[in-house]
């Protein structure tokens, strides 16, 4: 029996590569006016903040999700597209 036919009997702990979280990707559409956040001189919480509110107005927004993570969120997508 193979590795891969023994572990097709779990469940994978780990997305596949290249699949992001749902706050990752409702983030995506804010890149452009989070950068221009930055240069205006908002801090990370702020930007944070404002995406919760305007998530939560759409309906998207998970409680189990942290405004605090945006900063981290925001890195990623910049090195994906880097």
């Amino acid at each position: 029996m193979s590795i891969l036919e023994r572990l097709s009997k779990e469940v994978p702990k780990r997305r596949p590569a290249g699949e992001h979280s749902p706050q990752y990707q409702a983030t995506l559409q804010f890149v452009d006016e989070i950068e221009k956040a930055k240069e205006l001189g908002y801090t990370w919480w702020q930007i944070g903040a404002a995406i919760k509110e305007e998530l939560t107005d759409m309906g998207v927004w998970r409680e189990s999700w942290q405004s605090c993570n945006t900063e981290k969120i925001f890195r990623q997508i910049k090195k994906a597209q880097a």
